[in-house]
């Protein structure tokens, strides 16, 4: 119960009600009452807490670097897109739920989840160019093949009728088929040289990220 002290309101001597915490007229807090303020959490029916997507996001992510790693190009390629799409959804959610735990700890981590998903993202586009042109070499190799042998055939065929000037133009164009197969084979190595060294550089700038806490 209120004192008779506080029977009025010190502000603008307004009577108070008896237990009143606060002044029915100006709402000035009567003095000697202890006020206790209980933060109650945010319950949104129908939204994922944060914690859920995180952990897709991660795991849609680590998939999608298994998936590439093993050549599944396209089932690859449209998990880490799934993995991708949820990092924002999380933000957003960590925008809505402050405090809870997973939004906290992740604060930081959310960083290194899109850094790695950068890495994953450099080492599956550059097996997929390199597999795109690897593949459009191989049916030139195997064209200038074809060429080669139906070279070679009427390179026989002039020697077998000893037809000398036929005989040197067969050996010509046996030479220029046999510089482009060597230009191509050369080129096949050179593009898997390159997205080799892609990967190796994306894998290097992975280990030498470091995740520094704030306040370090």
């Amino acid at each position: 119960m209120s004192s008779p002290a506080n029977d009025s309101c010190s502000h603008c001597a307004t009577r108070l009600p008896e237990g009143a915490a606060f002044c029915p007229a100006c709402g000035t807090a009567v003095s000697g009452q202890v006020l206790s303020v209980t933060r109650v959490e945010p319950r949104l029916f129908g939204v994922a807490p944060p914690e859920i997507v995180l952990g897709l996001s991660v795991l849609a992510l680590a998939l999608a670097g298994v998936l590439l790693a093993g050549a599944h190009w396209v089932i690859g390629a449209l998990v880490l897109l799934l993995g991708l799409a949820l990092v924002p959804v999380f933000a957003s959610l960590a925008q809505r739920f402050p405090d809870a735990p997973v939004v906290r700890r992740s604060a930081v981590r959310l960083g290194a989840v899109r850094s790695r998903a950068g890495i994953v993202t450099e080492i599956g586009a550059a097996r997929v160019h390199s597999r795109v042109r690897v593949r459009g070499l191989h049916a030139a190799i195997g064209r200038l093949e074809k060429e080669r042998r139906e070279r070679l055939r009427e390179l026989g065929e002039a020697s077998y009728a000893r037809d000398r000037s036929a005989v040197e133009r067969g050996r010509g164009r046996m030479a220029e088929v046999d510089v482009q197969l060597e230009a191509r084979r050369a080129e096949v190595a050179a593009v898997n040289a390159e997205a080799e060294e892609r990967v190796r550089r994306a894998r290097a700038e992975g280990r030498q990220t470091q995740v520094v806490k704030p306040g370090h």
